[in-house]
This record gives C-alpha cells, structure tokens and sequence, in this order.
C-alpha cells in the first residue's frame, strides 16, 4: 500500500468564518489521529494587528499541551498569506503520534488580522 499526503484544515474559528480566527478566546482544531510526520501551517491571511497564538496538540483530543514557543506577529514575515510551520517531533526529531492540532488565540490580540491553521500528514497503515 502507497503512502498517502493528507492536508487538513482547521475548523471551529468565528461565527459566520469557521475556517479563520481572529479574536482573542478562538481555535481552530484538525482530527490528525490517522497521520505520521505531521506539519502544521499557521497561516497570517491579513496583516493587521498584534497577536499572540499557540500551535498545541492532544493526544486524547481534550487536553492540549503547547508546540513550541508563542506564535506572535513577529514570528510570521511581513505581509499577507505568510505562514509559521512547526513539526510535531519530540527533541530526537521522531514524529509524535496525536489524536488533534489546534491554533488558538488564548489572549493578546488587537486589530484586524486574520489567521488559518493547515495540517499535512501520511496517513499511517490501516486508515483510509
């Protein structure tokens, strides 16, 4: 059986725009249970504002704990459509097997900027 590239988008985000966040208190969340080698985008679709965001995953889908640093507006390169990227790899670069991925703004933000959460992945064996 051949390898499989999965991409999945994150879903939950603002009323009305359930594929973006862009207000302090939303997420974003991807089911990755049936991927190896995850990578995950944080995507900046407009550049206006101050945030802090975290990229975290869970392996039950519940409790979620924090994939390296902040996110904030200095992290992603001027402009619209920049994207921050991060493996989901333990300190030996070893892939993490996880059940979700979420982008969420916890606290900090101001203006209008807006920002998605894209998920890549080979689907393991037995899944389809």
């Amino acid at each position: 059986m051949s390898k499989r590239l999965i991409v999945r988008e994150g879903i939950g985000g603002s009323v009305g725009e359930t594929d973006r966040i862009n207000a302090a208190g939303e997420s974003l969340v991807v089911d990755v249970e049936d991927l190896d080698n995850i990578v995950a985008h944080a995507i900046q679709l407009t550049d206006n504002g101050t945030v802090t965001a975290e990229l975290r995953h869970s392996a039950n889908g519940t409790n979620f704990v924090k994939v390296g640093a902040d996110i904030t507006e200095a992290s992603f390169p001027a402009g619209a459509g920049t994207v921050v990227e991060r493996t989901l790899s333990d300190a030996n670069g070893m892939s993490i097997r996880t059940k979700s991925v979420q982008l969420i703004i916890p606290s900090v933000y101001t203006g209008t900027g807006a920002y998605k959460l894209v998920v890549f992945g080979v689907q393991r064996e037995g899944y389809r």
